[in-house]
This record gives structure tokens, C-alpha cells and sequence, in this order.
């Protein structure tokens, strides 16, 4: 590994991100990132790397549920949230 490349992974690993819930800012890492597909509806983005404006929220059930609960993802968000957040599949090893 060179140098420069070195570096830009470590940066990667240092990035930080505000939970939209929380208000917490937290590696983001201890997120997930959910953005708006062309389409317009809101998918999870657990890799990061889909183009565009994302929401951070803290990867846990209860903040996924508090994001709808306060109402800071519009109703169609709200839908594909909960959607989500029901999938076991995506709970594997997390809180």
C-alpha cells in the first residue's frame, strides 16, 4: 500500500457524521445513511456510496423509529423506513 493510499484510508476511517435523531456526531461507521434514489424514494445506503444527499442516523432500531416518530423524513420516507427497519436481515450484529 503507498503512502497516498494509505492516508485516504484513514481519513475514510476518521469521517464523521451528524445522526439526524441524536444530533450526535459519531464516525460514520455507527450510521446508516439513507438517500433519495432518482426515483424518489428513500433507500438505505449501507455501503456510502450512492451519489447524492444522505440522512445519517444512528444504527439502531430505536433511532430508526425515532426518526419517524419526530417526523424528520417525509411520509413516503417514513413508509420505507419502517419497512426497513422490520427486516431482520439488516439487524445482523447490531443493537
Amino acid at each position: 500500500m503507498t503512502l497516498v493510499a494509505k492516508k485516504m484510508d484513514e481519513e475514510e476511517a476518521m469521517r464523521e457524521r451528524r445522526c439526524i435523531v441524536t444530533g450526535e456526531v459519531m464516525p460514520d461507521s455507527r450510521l446508516i445513511r439513507f438517500v433519495a434514489a432518482p426515483d424518489g424514494q428513500v433507500v438505505p445506503d449501507v455501503a456510502a456510496k450512492l451519489p447524492g444527499r444522505g440522512l445519517w442516523v444512528t444504527a439502531t432500531r430505536k433511532a430508526v423509529t425515532l426518526a419517524v416518530e419526530k417526523k424528520l423524513v417525509s411520509p413516503e420516507e417514513e413508509a420505507i423506513l419502517l419497512k426497513w427497519r422490520e427486516d431482520p436481515a439488516n439487524w445482523k450484529g447490531v443493537q
